[in-house]
């Protein structure tokens, strides 16, 4: 399979889930071929799965002393806190219409990718890269037709201080609530030295072009046209705080 690599840069966060919906909308008509996309962040923000509830997971207050906004992205999962400065974000569309075999594929480009650094992970076959148990990378997707993307962030380096800050604690699976910060690791944490995005950003390619012929790309015309459009919404409070 011939796959288009974007190396996007970093972008604000309203920019980013609008650039992966486009990728899926136009893959969807035909109008691209298989992609996958990698990017950063000009600002920290806390993403909420299409279906999360702001009150129920995050403290608004605290968001608003450190000046970071709630964006709600179009596919489903929890909600996440993506550090500018320690997190990368990845996507990949591409046709098929079994949704776990494009998880399984997405884990395992993870996987290489996060061997480059000498370290082992595992998939929880649903939402979540693991490595030493902490979550690493969170996955979340979506389907149209002959087409599935999957996405999510892998962190490399982020203030966990700033994470429990802002989403409130969640379940162990035991009834005690405890910190989200506690439920994750990082590559920085796990390789005992600060990694630096341009090295993920070097490794995440490698571990992609497993899954097929990586060439370096960049957007059409019609991509750029229907990010812009789709941007407008995500950036909306309407959209942002409709649950």
């Amino acid at each position: 399979m011939d796959l288009r690599l974007i190396l996007d840069g970093k972008n604000t966060p309203e920019y980013n889930i609008a650039a992966d919906e486009s990728l899926f909308i136009l893959h969807s008509g035909g109008a691209i071929p298989p992609t996958v996309r990698i990017w950063g962040l000009s600002r920290s923000a806390v993403m909420l799965g299409r279906f999360s509830k702001v009150g129920e997971t995050t403290h608004k207050h605290e968001m608003g002393n450190l000046g970071i906004q709630a964006i709600r992205r179009f596919t489903g999962g929890g909600v996440t806190f993506n550090d500018s400065e320690g997190d990368i974000g990845w996507a990949y569309v591409s046709t098929g219409q079994n949704v776990v075999a494009k998880y399984n594929e997405a884990a395992e480009a993870i996987h290489i990718a996060l061997l480059t650094f000498g370290i082992e992970s595992s998939f929880n076959g649903t939402s979540g890269i693991f490595v030493n148990n902490g979550k690493i990378s969170g996955i979340a997707g979506a389907r149209s037709r002959s087409t599935i993307l999957v996405h999510g962030t892998l962190l490399y380096d982020p203030d966990l201080s700033i994470m429990d800050r802002v989403l409130k604690p969640l379940s162990n699976g035991k009834g005690k609530p405890v910190s989200p910060a506690s439920l994750v690791t990082t590559l920085s944490a796990e390789t005992g030295k600060r990694v630096t995005e341009r090295e993920v950003i070097r490794a995440l390619p490698e571990g992609f072009s497993t899954l097929g012929d990586l060439r370096k790309d960049s957007w059409t015309d019609l991509e750029r046209d229907l990010i812009v459009r789709l941007e407008r919404q995500y950036a909306s409070t309407e959209w942002n705080f409709r649950m």
